[in-house]
């Protein structure tokens, strides 16, 4: 009971974290709603879900090839549902991740004899995600160095762009490579660790992702046809708002930056860390005092809530995870 009063307390927290950021930010006048509802137009509100439902779309594709890859008999009518009710917990649970968390269950529910294969799936479909989101930036940061390099904070950002890249890159090594495999001993290091058996099943079911190169090229094809998507998403709430003079390379660079900051567990959905860090991305790259950052991901966010209440009616057809269940 103990343990549950201070979970309830933990998520109160953050939820009052991230409406004070808005609160802050509304005061500030960095959020202006007068401007937002230039949105609130039938043709613009249309385009608007069409893009959201897209940028949904597309990771699920992406999920879905690599559930294929590995034997399960899924299509994309069975993952959507699935997408759409992890995009609602996205809301409910702190953090841009907290659905993975429930669609993982919900994977390994339906495949109780292959729940690690099922579960690793979603963690290897996060981790293309993210990839693909500090590659971008990364781009971004070569065709600007210049410019990059005369800003302290800037310069600041992309060293930890490039730290969080040779992690990832890193891990994808150890966990796919039979050569970094042995040459690292990861079997006998895995074995040491807490809970080594599930460790060792958890890497091996990674490690056969490496028989399946070319699913791992089309699924990171989908990752960044997915930020892609999003950048779409903003450069067209630009137009509306009618902030149309920011380059291609400013929505390159903040956008996936920003995506990253708003995964990091401190609020639900990355709502109000999120506002933050696309104000201050914006700004930064753009040298201007736009608030096109934190309006656009405004939009965005209302958008992928209203998709999620979709998803929240797939939820209640389901039966209701109960996460300590899943056994792996």
């Amino acid at each position: 009971m103990k343990l549950l009063k201070n979970d309830q307390v933990i998520k109160l927290l953050k939820f009052v974290v991230a409406f004070s950021l808005i609160g802050w930010m509304i005061h500030k006048g960095l959020i202006d709603f007068s401007v937002l509802s230039l949105m609130a137009k039938p043709q613009y509100i249309v385009v608007a879900l069409l893009l959201g439902f897209l940028n949904l779309a597309v990771a699920n594709w992406r999920w879905t090839l690599l559930l294929q890859a590995r034997g399960f008999e899924v299509g994309l009518g069975r993952t959507m549902p699935l997408t759409l009710i992890a995009d609602f917990f996205n809301f409910a649970i702190p953090g841009a991740i907290g659905g993975d968390v429930v669609k993982a269950y919900y994977i390994a529910q339906d495949h109780p004899s292959r729940k690690m294969e099922a579960i690793t799936s979603v963690v290897v479909d996060r981790v293309l995600g993210l990839y693909a989101m500090v590659i971008l930036a990364l781009v971004a940061i070569v065709v600007n160095v210049e410019f990059v390099v005369s800003q302290p904070e800037l310069v600041f950002v992309t060293l930890t762009s490039v730290g969080v890249f040779s992690v990832m890159t890193l891990f994808l090594a150890a966990s796919l490579s039979k050569r970094i495999r042995v040459f690292l001993k990861m079997d006998l290091i895995l074995e040491k660790l807490p809970a080594g058996q599930v460790g060792k099943r958890f890497y091996e079911a990674i490690h056969c992702y490496r028989a399946h190169g070319s699913t791992l090229f089309y699924a990171m094809v989908l990752s960044f046809a997915a930020q892609l998507v999003a950048i779409g998403f903003m450069i067209f709430v630009g137009y509306v708002i009618g902030e149309t003079g920011l380059s291609f390379a400013t929505f390159l660079f903040a956008v996936p930056l920003g995506f990253i900051i708003s995964a990091v567990p401190i609020a639900p959905a990355g709502i109000g860390v999120g506002q933050y860090a696309f104000l201050a991305l914006f700004r930064m790259f753009s040298g201007t005092e736009t608030n096109l950052g934190q309006i656009s991901i405004t939009a965005f966010q209302v958008t992928l809530f209203l998709w999620g209440l979709v998803g929240g009616f797939f939820y209640l057809k389901k039966k209701k995870p109960n996460l300590q269940e899943v056994e792996v």
